[in-house]
């Protein structure tokens, strides 16, 4: 992810990840963080989406993303 905000880049990234309470989870949002700062993109907290791993989930998401006013312009929803 980092890689990619280092490229030409639109200013809104939205991550979808698991429960808050799992570390892979704790991981990821960490990694969002370090990658937007390192990119100076501002923190959206309305981008974190913390939905389950199953295909629904992701789908689920991926909905109240596109259903926002103003959408990300990128999205990563991890599949492991």
């Amino acid at each position: 992810m980092r890689g990619s905000l280092a490229r030409p880049r639109l200013q809104e990234y939205a991550l979808s990840t698991d429960r808050r309470d799992f570390s892979v989870t704790r991981e990821r949002l960490a990694g969002y963080q370090d990658a937007l700062q390192m990119a100076r993109i501002a923190l959206r907290d309305s981008f974190v989406i913390h939905s389950d791993f199953r295909q629904s989930g992701g789908m689920a998401a991926m909905a109240r993303l596109l259903d926002m006013a103003k959408p990300p312009g990128q999205s990563w929803l991890p599949t492991t």
